[in-house]
């Protein structure tokens, strides 16, 4: 990235999830409600095992020389209030991000901080540790109110609501952005841009436009950053690159799918949720999907369970519900049969499985323990 950058421009990295958004998401946010009483030491370990990897991930991002500043992301709270008490968040979530203001304030950097929702009651904890805080709702707090009242404590990033934005025209989008510039001029501490991050239907055609006249395609820009990050965990002393596998739900499961056609380095696979025909694509689910997951041409040549077989005789377990409403279960079954196929010409039929589960698009607890067993077995 750094060598593709103009003279003078730096990056502002955002982190692979935010501390309270990674525990709930391992738990389940009524499951962590239940926990903060039933069980407090389980729910300290999360906090702490999610918190340390996020300090020493922000810790080695921050030492960059092209990295001007790093951004903490984590949603907090919803249009009302804070997801967690103020107690709550003083004991489990408020300390880890001290700690990663703090050390991205070691290696001499700004540290920002991206949440959503109604942060007012607890602005404080925000404005103590970090230089810029973004995300900003007009149902809430207008970006316009939130300058008036914290810009002399700390930096207001973007700020245009994205609803308004969908909602109303260009020119007011454009008036309203101008008025906000010359509105916070006289004092600085604003950065203009959007409340949140812009919806992908607002970009695609643009998103398109760019990807196809650069010559590539989404997925072989997907593709080649897993294999970056598969070559950087390969190479780390605690992994045992012979035993790496990939496992990925919806959008991750086509990932998986690219990713485990395009090396050999992985051992075994587990792509759930996102497995079908191109038939069911085009003629079934067309406004289902994104253009994104598409490379043209490739289904003159190959249809679409064809790419997840070029991981064979590598272990592969793709797992399907049944009334999942983005395929055509008629079409998952014609999937299965040619991966299936594939593996029993290899010799290798015992290394593939393709199991269905009751219910809709998910990845369920179930689904999650035969996914953790499959590779541990072939791991």
């Amino acid at each position: 990235m750094a060598h593709y950058l103009p003279e003078g421009m730096k990056l502002t990295p955002a982190g692979p999830g935010g501390e309270g958004e990674i525990v709930i998401s391992l738990t389940g946010y009524e499951n962590l409600c239940y926990l903060m009483v039933d069980d407090e030491d389980l729910v300290t370990a999360l906090y702490d095992a999610v918190g340390s990897r996020l300090v020493k991930y922000h810790k080695e991002v921050a030492t960059f020389d092209k990295v001007g500043a790093c951004l903490s992301n984590d949603d907090w709270e919803f249009n009302t209030q804070t997801l967690l008490s103020p107690s709550q968040m003083e004991r489990w979530l408020v300390p880890w991000h001290i700690k990663i203001a703090k050390v991205i304030h070691d290696a001499h950097k700004p540290a920002l901080l991206h949440t959503c929702g109604n942060i007012y009651p607890v602005f404080h904890w925000v404005s103590e540790n970090y230089e810029g805080k973004h995300s900003f709702e007009d149902f809430i707090m207008s970006v316009e109110d939130a300058w008036g009242t914290y810009h002399n404590e700390i930096t207001i990033l973007g700020g245009i609501d994205v609803n308004y934005m969908i909602m109303e025209s260009r020119e007011a989008v454009y008036t309203r952005s101008k008025d906000l510039l010359d509105y916070t001029s006289r004092e600085g501490s604003f950065v203009l841009g959007t409340g949140n991050s812009v919806p992908e239907y607002l970009m695609e055609s643009l998103i398109a436009k760019s990807i196809f006249t650069a010559g590539t395609t989404w997925p072989g820009i997907t593709v080649a950053e897993d294999l970056v990050a598969l070559q950087i965990l390969s190479q780390r002393d605690e992994v045992d690159s012979s035993r790496i596998g990939c496992c990925g739900i919806s959008l991750g499961g086509l990932r998986a799918t690219y990713l485990s056609s395009s090396t050999e380095s992985l051992k075994a696979t587990v792509s759930a949720g996102f497995i079908t025909t191109w038939n069911d694509f085009i003629l079934h689910k067309a406004l289902s999907h994104t253009w994104m997951y598409t490379i043209p041409l490739l289904p003159s040549f190959m249809d679409f369970p064809d790419i997840l077989s070029l991981a064979a005789p590598n272990p592969l377990m793709v797992l399907s519900c049944i009334d999942d409403e983005l395929f055509t279960l008629s079409e998952v079954k014609k999937a299965e049969k040619i991966l299936r196929d594939v593996y029993e010409k290899v010799g290798y039929s015992n290394q593939f499985s393709h199991r269905y589960y009751e219910g809709s698009h998910r990845f369920s607890i179930d689904m999650q323990e035969d996914a953790f067993r499959w590779l541990e077995r072939w791991l």
